[in-house]
């Protein structure tokens, strides 16, 4: 990703732009602002996955971190919603999905959503990932630990 400032017209305000860029070919401009816009309010990468990573935005602290799934070779947006949390090996990424606002585990071994709605979670969904964790991950189960407010700790097992 690349910062980059603008302007169009030499009468227009400075603007400032995060792109997508592979080598000096522009893939894509993922956000624009005016330019005294703090640099994290044009969004990050929350998880780099391999050929996929989450841009995030989180438009100020104490907020939920708004998420863009997005394929690096083209910039196509495959998710929307609020990350939770994300495991590397192998790739997964829990989400709320904007969607339906359902909680859900995407696993990119097999390129489909898992469902784990029925986490009973007593907190903000900004709150929950520091609540919820991918605590181990088989061929062919994921396994989540949530601790709610009275620090109860739920375990939950998942089918990849």
């Amino acid at each position: 990703m690349y910062f980059s400032y603008f302007q169009k017209n030499k009468d227009d305000q400075i603007l400032k732009c995060l792109t997508l860029k592979r080598g000096e070919i522009i893939i894509d401009t993922l956000n624009i602002m005016g330019y005294a816009a703090l640099h994290k309010n044009l969004g990050y990468i929350g998880t780099d996955f391999k050929d996929y990573f989450a841009f995030v935005n989180s438009f100020g602290s104490g907020n939920p971190h708004y998420l863009t799934l997005i394929r690096k070779k083209d910039a196509k947006q495959i998710k929307t919603g609020y990350i939770i949390s994300s495991n590397l090996n192998p790739e997964l990424l829990v989400y709320e999905d904007k969607a339906d606002g359902k909680l859900k585990i995407f696993d990119f071994e097999n390129m489909k959503d898992i469902d784990i709605n029925d986490i009973n979670y007593d907190c903000f969904i900004w709150q929950l990932s520091e609540a919820l964790t991918i605590k181990k991950v088989t061929k062919s189960e994921v396994f989540i630990e949530y601790i709610d407010n009275d620090e109860n700790v739920n375990n939950y097992k998942y089918n990849r």
